[in-house]
């Protein structure tokens, strides 16, 4: 099982509602956030967390998203992991950029781990994106070159979800939608964000009353998943409280739920 899903949930962990400010983001502080996940009957399938540090050069910065199974669901997935990560760059406008995204896989029992890695590095002079995927550490198939349109920034999910922190999309509104520019693979690529009217949200009553209720839209490499759609629900901390993933592996929802901030 894949865990793109998983970074949805981290991209929306702020933003706000019409009674909510962006909530307090510090660059310059380390910050850990975990989650704990469930599927089907296993209450704990998982675990995750997001880690956000400056680096050693001003204006840098590292966050990187971790997911594992656990327990019975360790051993039936094989002990599957999942890290994303990603080197990011402050702009003369205060903007978040991203540098160099790798998401890398392992699974496998401990003498015999396999890890496969994705990565893409973002070239801004030359308005283009390099992906390339790796087997065991060496590269995998051709690399693809993307277009990057000049004068647009664009994000990837962790860049995107640390810009909202800083204020720099404003404030989630009850019944609109946003759409963020991201890459794939394939190239440019939006993730859609509706924030559901009090009414929509009412209906879905599986999520608490109170707090903002999204439903995310993305390509399925994002996702990780076939149906690529999520509902977050916002807590009044300005927290993701819980993540209903749909239709994961066509077996059913995920769960996630926030532990510790």
């Amino acid at each position: 099982m894949r865990y793109g899903w998983l970074l949805i949930v981290l991209l929306l962990c702020c933003g706000a509602g019409t009674a909510h400010a962006v909530s307090a983001f510090h660059p310059d502080r380390d910050e850990l956030m975990q989650y704990d996940i469930s599927f089907l009957w296993f209450k704990r399938f998982g675990a995750g967390s997001l880690y956000f540090t400056p680096m050693d050069k001003p204006g840098h910065y590292r966050a990187v998203v971790r997911a594992r199974t656990l327990g019975v669901a360790a051993w039936l997935s094989r002990h599957q992991e999942r890290t994303y990560e990603v080197e990011m760059v402050r702009d003369d406008e205060g903007w978040l950029l991203p540098l160099k995204t790798r998401s890398v896989s392992i699974k496998g029992p401990k003498d015999d781990r396999r890890q496969r890695l994705s990565e893409y590095v973002f070239d801004y002079a030359a308005h283009k994106v390099h992906y390339q995927k790796y087997h065991e550490g060496k590269p995998f198939g051709e690399e693809k070159v993307l277009e990057m349109p000049p004068g647009q920034r664009v994000f990837d999910l962790l860049t995107a979800f640390y810009n909202w922190r800083l204020g720099k999309f404003g404030t989630l509104k009850e019944g609109t939608e946003y759409r963020l520019p991201a890459f794939t693979k394939k190239g440019l690529s939006d993730i859609q964000v509706l924030v559901r009217s009090r009414k929509d949200h009412r209906q879905h009553d599986e999520f608490p009353a109170d707090g903002l209720l999204c439903l995310v839209r993305a390509d399925e490499e994002v996702f990780g998943t076939g149906a690529g759609e999520l509902n977050v629900w916002i807590n009044d901390r300005t927290e993701p409280g819980l993540v209903q993933v749909k239709d994961v592996l066509g077996l059913g929802d995920v769960w996630a739920r926030l532990r510790s901030h």
